[in-house]
């Protein structure tokens, strides 16, 4: 019930083509009008309550051949992150690949790229092969901007796969007048969708079999001007009247006060214990059996039976399901029902014997003692039992934290009055965690000194251990005993969301002390806020150790692991890291759910670790793996490391632009979290800008940072002077000032220390290949191999090369003059083929003259030993494989050398790939 409780738990029912009565007038003429909407982009259905527009749409549906789906609206709606989450489900009813990049979208409190989430949902559409109708039904309710604007653009920017009806009480929010001029637009309306005197009297006649006179008809049908719902309330009212005539004469006055006349004789008519049940269970947004038998407990009827009987007789109830379970009200009568309710409860006079507060304690007794517990707390907040609700949280909030469900304990503690929240201290506690959990700093510290107030006040009067019931409001007693220690932890972990790491490390050792013998979880969690101020300060051995000691807490482990995997990725420890997060990946898909907003973040890792190993398919699956995950559930950080990630894939093909857009939708999803950012979005963003020749805008990233040489250097910071190191590389270049180039190594002389020291392989891998960059422009080409040598020496170990091939266009003559001993061929010809891969899908024409050339000069024979090469095999190998003697295979090479016109295998493959041969 984290962030995935908007998108997780949508009510399907929402989605359903509504049930409608079997005793329906045919309406031909309307069903005709229908069939026209497809030559429309929007069909509109606008008309006052109670004009029978679901009920017509819904019958016409049931009976049209192609392709539709359908969204019910409601107030609550008003949220576009709900919204979206409600239309992406419809449109998925459609085809379910529509917007399947998009819900892990709503899984946040963010900003929304509205637009980029439409345009992906038009895109989608519009790659289907057929047409369909998408109906949305109570757009009345709709009132905020956002969603008014989101369903307008939609409107104005479909396809021609799609076609909407909208059905509604108020159409001023919709773009009426401009679809009304471009023809786009068919309208049908109140005087549409009037009964008229044929359709009255089939209706109350044929249908209803009321015996009304044609004079009455007309009378009836001049009193309530064909509106459906009145004739339908007023054919349940006339049942058993003597007097028709005189009875349909004394109706007069507007449709609304035709409409609780009618409901107050209809349910004056039912029997006194159907009346009590309709008026109790109007608080119900659902109903059942069971649920209305807590409700209203004194009927001598099974909630069952009479909801049988309501559906039998047509009494506005609507079937959820199709064992006849769950129902609902018709909105109209519900609301009509809870305003009598309300009314009732007011009255001296009332036969109802609990007011609405009361009856919603009922609903939240029966929904707790039947394990719906949010639903139990909604309801017992509905009934303003505030007391009841902060014990019900209370009691939940340790389980809830340690499953990442603090946005729905936020949302709940939030209904509760201040004071009553002051007079719980783990409440106050609990909502400076679930505060920090959200990445909201404001009212934390407020909040913890409430609760260690109420802790001094009780040493004071020497009763922390043996609070007294009927003046302390403790429900929790185990955790209320580990307050102090909750406490400690919380400022911990908010002086590690700020950055200040002395102050974090002293709140969680003081942690550590106040539960040196008690329970395992918070000193867990102090152990792993030192690991990551120990991350922080650059001692990765020490983070890694502190935090993997929770051996106590396989839980706490699990939600550790993609900290812990990215400190052996620092290190280089690639396997490792690797290791790390499959274990946490399958220990958490086998543990029914308990973990599931970690999964998407663990598969992030995987791709991480692919992509420094060059395998970009594997990281592009783990990619998409992390998005459909994150459909159920993800944690905070994952939207903005997903885009990271999507970011880093795009600049390693060579798509600098969509790069630089992912990292910009990466940058607008940051959110607070204690793991020290060690690669800032915007160093990753100067490298690009390097790449795309953007030097100035580079150089006004160093000024705005006011970056110098001699500036001190921290682990936190050593990735901007990495970058700047680039900077000044690209300066020379430029200029060709040597001033640059001596800061450049300067400030590689000042960095590799640290680095070396720290054995961060990744960024001495990084350093070293920045080396070799400047030994070559300074013209020391032995000095530039030997470093290549040495970079491709450490990354193999463990496959970490892809900061060779990031850098490759920079380094490329270095690589094809690599065949020296003390060198992986084939690991060298790989690097180069991605290389050139990446090279020729940029620029496809560029050696076209040379292929041609080239081609015809090649033997058979030659090209297989060059398929060869390309493999890595040795002379000797080739000579086995084509079974051909060792010095005729050196020939071969020497012909196809010759004609490549390259004095090396390394050169050899990247030219056959240039010119197209590979």
């Amino acid at each position: 019930m984290d962030r995935n409780t908007m998108t997780n738990h949508l009510i399907k029912t929402k989605l359903f083509i509504p049930e409608c009565s079997v005793l329906l007038v045919n309406r031909g003429t309307l069903f005709r009008r229908l069939d026209e909407s497809t030559e429309f982009k929007l069909s509109l259905i606008s008309a006052p309550a109670g004009f029978g527009k679901t009920t017509l749409v819904s019958a016409w549906a049931k009976e049209h051949c192609g392709k539709i789906t359908w969204l019910s609206l409601e107030k609550k709606d008003n949220d576009i992150f709900l919204f979206l989450a409600y239309l992406i489900a419809a449109l998925q009813n459609i085809d379910q690949q529509i917007g399947s990049s998009l819900m892990s979208d709503l899984n946040e409190s963010n900003i929304l790229d509205v637009d980029g989430i439409l345009n992906t949902l038009i895109n989608d559409i519009s790659d289907l092969p057929e047409k369909f109708i998408f109906v949305i039904d109570d757009f009345h309710f709709i009132f905020d901007k956002k969603v008014i604007y989101a369903l307008t653009y939609l409107l104005e920017n479909s396809p021609s796969q799609i076609k909407f009806i909208v059905l509604t009480r108020d159409d001023q929010n919709l773009p009426i007048s401009k679809f009304r001029a471009k023809n786009k637009l068919r309208e049908i309306r109140i005087d549409d969708l009037r009964f008229t005197k044929h359709e009255v009297n089939l209706f109350l006649n044929h249908i209803m079999s009321l015996n009304i006179s044609e004079d009455d008809i007309v009378t009836l049908l001049n009193r309530t001007e064909g509106w459906i719902t009145g004739l339908q309330l007023f054919s349940l009212a006339i049942s058993g009247q003597e007097n028709k005539t005189k009875f349909i004469e004394s109706f007069k006055g507007n449709n609304n006060y035709i409409s609780e006349y009618l409901v107050e004789e209809v349910i004056k008519q039912q029997p006194i214990e159907i009346k009590i049940f309709l008026l109790k269970t109007s608080i119900l947004s659902r109903l059942c059996g069971l649920l209305c038998d807590a409700v209203v407990p004194e009927s001598s009827i099974s909630g069952h039976q009479i909801l049988q009987y309501l559906q039998h007789i047509n009494l506005f109830i609507v079937p959820l399901d199709q064992e006849g379970n769950w129902y609902r009200y018709h909105h109209l009568f519900g609301e009509l029902l809870y305003q009598k309710l309300i009314n009732e409860c007011q009255s001296k006079e009332s036969e109802v014997s609990y007011c609405a507060d009361e009856l919603h304690l009922l609903a939240s007794e029966w929904y707790i003692e039947n394990g719906f517990l949010s639903e139990g707390i909604e309801h017992a907040i509905k009934g303003r039992a505030y007391e009841l609700v902060a014990s019900l949280i209370e009691d939940v909030w340790a389980d809830m934290d340690k499953n990442l469900e603090s946005k729905t304990w936020l949302k709940w503690a939030d209904e509760i009055p201040v004071q009553i929240q002051e007079q719980h201290p783990l409440i106050c506690a609990g909502y400076a965690w679930a505060l920090l959990d959200s990445g909201i700093l404001d009212g934390v510290e407020e909040r913890l000194k409430i609760a260690e107030n109420y802790i001094l006040s009780q040493i004071l009067s020497k009763e922390l251990h043996t609070p007294k019931k009927e003046d302390d409001v403790i429900v929790d007693e185990e955790n209320y005993r580990l307050l102090p220690t909750i406490i400690a932890t919380a400022r911990a972990y908010y002086y590690a969301l700020i950055g200040d790491v002395a102050n974090s490390s002293k709140y969680a050792y003081e942690a550590k002390k106040l539960n040196e013998t008690g329970e395992n979880y918070n000193k867990d969690v102090a152990n792993t806020i030192i690991g990551l101020a120990q991350f922080t300060n650059g001692d990765l051995n020490d983070a890694y150790n502190t935090m993997s000691n929770n051996s106590n807490n396989k839980e706490l482990q699990i939600m550790s692991s993609t900290v812990l995997g990215k400190l052996k990725i620092e290190q280089g420890n690639l396997f490792q890291a690797f290791d790390i997060y499959q274990n946490a990946l399958q220990f958490s898909q086998n543990e029914q759910g308990k973990f599931i907003a970690l999964i998407p973040s663990l598969y992030l890792g995987l791709g991480n670790i692919e992509l420094l190993r060059s395998n970009i398919d594997k990281a592009y699956l783990y990619l998409k793996q992390s998005e459909e995950a994150s459909k159920i559930s993800s944690l905070l950080t994952w939207k903005s490391d997903w885009y990271i990630l999507e970011g880093l894939i795009r600049e390693y093909q060579g798509y600098f632009e969509n790069s630089m857009d992912s990292f910009s939708l990466a940058f607008e999803h940051r959110f607070k979290s204690p793991v020290p950012d060690v690669e800032p979005i915007d160093t990753i963003r100067v490298r690009i800008l390097l790449k795309q020749g953007k030097l100035y805008e580079a150089l006004d990233w160093v000024n705005r940072n006011h970056l110098a040489i001699e500036d001190e250097i921290t682990y936190l910071n050593e990735c901007q002077y990495i970058t700047f190191t680039r900077v000044l590389i690209s300066q020379y270049k430029h200029s060709h000032k040597s001033k640059h180039l001596k800061d450049a190594i300067r400030l590689i002389s000042r960095l590799s220390p640290a680095i070396k020291s720290g054995m961060r392989m990744g960024r001495l891998i990084e350093l070293k290949i920045l080396q070799a960059i400047i030994y070559d422009l300074n013209g020391n080409k032995d000095q530039a191999l030997e470093t290549i040598k040495e970079v491709i020496a450490n990354a193999e170990l463990e496959g970490n090369i892809s900061g060779l091939i990031l850098e490759g266009f920079q380094i490329y003559n270095l690589l094809i003059h690599t065949d020296v001993v003390g060198v992986n061929p084939k690991l060298v010809i790989k690097i180069v083929k991605i290389i050139d891969e990446i090279r020729i899908i940029h620029n496809p024409n560029s050696n076209q003259k040379v292929y041609s050339d080239n081609l015809i000069n090649l033997s058979k024979r030659e090209f297989e030993i060059l398929r060869l090469l390309a493999k890595g095999y040795s002379n000797q190998e080739i000579a086995n494989n084509l079974y051909l003697a060792l010095s005729t295979v050196k020939n071969y090479i020497q012909n196809l050398f010759s004609k490549l016109q390259v004095n090396s295998r390394t050169e050899a493959i990247s030219k056959a790939i240039k010119i197209g041969l590979l």
